[in-house]
């Protein structure tokens, strides 16, 4: 979005970055359904990198945290209860493979009734700030994890 456009309201596609054809079909799909489930490989491989990807740090930082538990408590109890926190945390990642886009979209509409509401000289920096990808703090998110887990089986 060029610096002079911000000065009309934002709309859906301003927020996308990255692969914004794809998303966009699924938006009118999500708009005109309402929820829906559309695999998504890499929210459903990656979840919480996926979400952190996307600028849903909370979310994804929080699914981070249930998957150490998850694991800790694994590595705890060492008996067959680990394949029932196996499948749960597996759960979580066939929830956002096949939702996350809805959970992606809810989290979008919010930006833009917040993005609209914000004073034109504002947006500018919203917008950079909300929209898209951010990759750096995924990899961040990614060797911080690894070390955690590390920690964790320690």
């Amino acid at each position: 979005m060029k610096l002079e456009s911000y000065r009309k309201e934002i709309e859906i596609k301003d927020l996308f970055e990255k692969n914004t054809d794809y998303y966009y079909e699924k938006y009118k799909k999500y708009k005109e359904i309402g929820k829906y489930p559309s695999l998504n490989l890499y929210a459903l491989i990656l979840t919480p990198f996926w979400c952190i990807y996307r600028k849903m740090i909370w979310t994804g930082a929080g699914i981070i945290g249930i998957q150490l538990i998850l694991l800790m408590l694994a590595k705890i109890f060492m008996t067959p209860m680990w394949i029932g926190i196996f499948v749960l945390s597996l759960g979580i990642n066939l929830y956002f493979g096949y939702f996350g886009n809805c959970i992606y979209f809810k989290n979008l509409d919010k930006l833009v009734k917040q993005g609209n509401n914000i004073e034109v000289k504002y947006r500018h920096k919203f917008i950079n700030d909300k929209a898209g990808v951010d990759m750096h703090i995924t990899i961040c998110w990614v060797i911080v994890t690894v070390l955690m887990t590390l920690l964790a089986l320690s």
